[in-house]
């Protein structure tokens, strides 16, 4: 069994930020069992377009936080105001940095050492970053995705690289970073694929918007 599946308590993170962002999307994960997708919980809150936002621009606030690092490293950073997402995580402490022009941003939730174990991107609707992929996602390809496939299997089966959604650790060993992918479509359904530390597929879902 690999380290990323030895959890400890329960985590909960954001795969969108709640606070005046937009949709916020809850998974929680057990000490003992893959990631769970089953519980998500969309709020919606005061969306402000982000639409057509270049890639780059996008993801420069998520793409400069690294798993590890300290909330003051962060913070000067980003030079963002954080603005911390209440009961958001019971393990830590979860801060919305949000880039006011483009709508898109990052929420890092905190260890007791202060230190990123999760990191999420922020965006009013997953909608918003649909022109990052170029093909349609369908309910048939991700019933095809299993368990036995790798990161570079499912590239390969979808034809593109999706858009990477959040980076997450066990909060008491931030060696073990699983990540989750979403292959999105214009309409706003799209395919999300959850891979363990071992870059290997936990879970895949399509989800019809």
């Amino acid at each position: 069994m690999s380290k990323g599946k030895k959890r400890t308590g329960i985590i909960v993170i954001c795969l969108a930020a709640v606070v005046a962002v937009g949709v916020g999307y809850f998974i929680k994960t057990n000490s003992n069992s893959k990631f769970s997708l089953s519980n998500i919980t969309v709020v919606k809150k005061n969306p402000n377009s982000s639409n057509k936002v270049p890639k780059e621009k996008a993801f420069d606030l998520y793409s400069k936080v690294k798993i590890g690092t300290t909330k003051d490293e962060v913070d000067s950073l980003l030079n963002v105001k954080p603005v911390e997402e209440p009961n958001a995580s019971v393990v830590g402490q979860a801060f919305n940095y949000k880039d006011a022009n483009t709508g898109f941003g990052v929420t890092v939730v905190y260890n007791k050492d202060n230190k990123a174990f999760s990191k999420t991107l922020i965006c009013n609707s997953i909608s918003d970053t649909a022109h990052f992929c170029t093909k349609s996602f369908n309910k048939r390809q991700a019933s095809k995705i299993t368990g036995v496939m790798s990161h570079k299997d499912v590239i390969k089966l979808l034809g593109e690289d999706g858009v990477e959604r959040c980076n997450l650790a066990d909060d008491t060993d931030l060696s073990t970073v699983a990540n989750i992918y979403c292959w999105v479509n214009k309409g706003g359904s799209y395919i999300e694929v959850v891979f363990d530390d071992q870059d290997k597929v936990e879970t895949a879902m399509f989800i019809n918007k």
